[in-house]
């Protein structure tokens, strides 16, 4: 007694719990693209605060490079003069 399938039968569906409730009064939840849940990221406060002390932070990496830099400069500079004070070049 087995019921074999044709190729005729249409495939069966679940019936979900919301075409069950078809008088609910909350419509059916609204896809949003991928670009709107990107966008709704990058507004969502945790991010924007991560986001915010990671610029503070670069901010600083690039303010303390800088600062090395001028350092160096001054320290070859200094380097250079007193060299130069010792040795003299003919003139």
């Amino acid at each position: 007694m087995s019921h074999k399938s044709s190729t005729s039968d249409p495939p069966s569906k679940k019936i979900s719990v919301n075409s069950l409730n078809a008088d609910s009064e909350t419509p059916p939840r609204k896809k949003s693209s991928l670009k709107e849940n990107i966008y709704n990221l990058m507004r969502a406060p945790n991010f924007v605060l991560k986001r915010e002390a990671a610029k503070k932070r670069w901010n600083q990496v690039c303010g303390n490079l800088r600062l090395d830099k001028i350092k160096i400069s001054v320290n070859e500079s200094k380097l250079i003069s007193t060299v130069v004070r010792r040795y003299p070049q003919d003139e």
